[in-house]
């Protein structure tokens, strides 16, 4: 992940390059910046403590942040109009979690999830667990929640999502050889 705080881009372009992830903050500056061919993993807006994962959003928050793509088509409208799977939303939160840490446990699950959390537990846990995207770890620790961790590498995780649209479904047929 690259931070951008404090930084001033000015009349630069950016040529096939991989960022995993921009974090823009206040004092971002980005003045005549162009992307051509570039991939972008995930971006951060850490003023509104907002994270991105959707290629799409992704393109057009950097648009208007203030960065051009040349001789790339704009995303269809129909794609940026698509509803969201909010299972899918989840389990992209949980992804994040594990760009600071090995494990997650079910209270961390439920805190980073809020309202969602049970639903992500019961329901979308599980199906990730059959497809071999997590498995569940011993609990080192007091009490008796469970602890997980994933069983592919974040590169895949987010290559999956990026081709996942927006659907958790179509995210997980990239691992069902593993069912």
């Amino acid at each position: 992940p690259s931070s951008l705080e404090l930084t001033e881009i000015n009349h630069c372009s950016f040529s096939e390059c991989h960022f995993t992830q921009l974090r823009f903050f206040d004092s971002t500056r980005v003045t005549d910046v162009a992307f051509t061919s570039c991939r972008v993993d995930g971006l951060a807006l850490a003023t509104k403590e907002q994270e991105i994962w959707n290629p799409i959003e992704i393109r057009r928050n950097l648009e208007k942040l203030g960065i051009s793509y040349q001789g790339e088509a704009p995303p269809s409208t129909d794609a940026r109009e698509a509803e969201a799977d909010l299972a899918l939303r989840d389990l992209q939160k949980i992804i994040r979690y594990f760009m600071r840490s090995t494990h997650i446990s079910e209270s961390v699950m439920l805190m980073k999830l809020g309202a969602r959390g049970k639903v992500f537990i019961d329901n979308t846990l599980p199906r990730l667990i059959k497809h071999n995207v997590m498995q569940e770890i011993e609990n080192r620790g007091g009490g008796v929640q469970r602890r997980f961790r994933l069983s592919v590498s974040l590169q895949e995780m987010n290559s999956a999502v990026e081709n996942a649209g927006e659907s958790l479904d179509k995210f997980l047929e990239r691992f069902s050889e593993s069912e």
